[in-house]
């Protein structure tokens, strides 16, 4: 069963009773969350601030959604035999670390997105947090790990796949943002941060004392470690680009023109393209 919730993306559409339990009286108020966005560049610090009190909102709608669904499968018997995947492809930034609603930055606030596993298949104890980073394609590997499944990548077992989300499944993390190519790329090994653009680095950043993102340590005198470190994510991040693009994962931008028809119908259903 895949459940698509897109409560969290504007406009914002919450119930009146949830919304009034996040939306805090200030110097302005939105009505309109798309007409706001059509002109972004002029909103207020109030205005900015009421849609994030939107933006809780609608998760906290989508979370009511959810609670309905693991409560059915409670009362019909099957959460003990369920595995059930939380997550979201991308986050929102809301005035945090760039631009509002772009998609395409690297920040945190897009790539820092909910991975919470549950249902009696799950394994570990209740509550266990994974400490290490993970890409949204760890839930894959662990759900073809509960399930004693062989995992398939392009027809043949994969040698190195996503790694399932234990504690021990640790190593750096690479990945990019937009639909332009590799234009934007970052690496992550554990709180530290290398973002790479055309020209190549763009910025280094320790998240455990600059979750925002707003101080650049590239030329910092960095500790020999840690500068190790940066080096080795830059060899590896590289590494993963060029192994990327020689498989075609990447191709360039792409719109709703080149899917063929069930794809567009697929996507459309979600909500993707109009």
């Amino acid at each position: 069963l895949f459940l698509p919730l897109v409560d969290a993306h504007a406009p914002y559409d919450a119930t009146p009773e949830i919304r009034d339990r996040f939306y805090r009286p200030r110097g302005a108020r939105v009505e309109d969350t798309v007409e706001l966005r059509s002109r972004l560049e002029s909103a207020s610090v109030d205005e900015i601030a009421a849609l994030r009190d939107l933006y809780d909102a609608s998760i906290a709608l989508g979370d009511q959604k959810i609670g309905v669904l693991l409560d059915a499968l409670e009362e019909l018997g099957l959460f003990g035999n369920s595995l059930v995947v939380i997550t979201a492809d991308h986050g929102e930034i809301l005035d945090e670390n760039g631009p509002v609603f772009d998609h395409g930055l690297p920040g945190q606030g897009n790539l820092h997105v909910p991975l919470v596993l549950g249902g009696g298949l799950v394994p570990g104890a209740p509550g266990q947090r994974i400490g290490a980073t993970v890409t949204t394609t760890s839930w894959v590997a662990t759900a073809f790990e509960v399930l004693e499944l062989e995992y398939i990548e392009q027809g043949k077992q994969a040698p190195v796949g996503p790694l399932p989300m234990r504690p021990d499944a640790v190593r750096p993390v690479y990945g990019l943002t937009g639909v332009t190519g590799l234009d934007r790329s970052y690496a992550l090994d554990g709180t530290l941060k290398l973002l790479l653009g055309p020209g190549g680095i763009d910025g280094c950043f320790d998240l455990a004392v600059d979750p925002l993102e707003r101080e650049d340590v590239c030329a910092a005198a960095l500790a020999e470690p840690v500068r190790e470190r940066l080096m080795a994510l830059e060899e590896g991040l590289l590494s993963w680009r060029e192994t990327t693009t020689a498989a075609g994962i990447v191709t360039g931008r792409r719109t709703d023109e080149n899917f063929d028809a069930d794809t567009r119908e697929q996507l459309k259903a979600l909500g993707y393209i109009e």
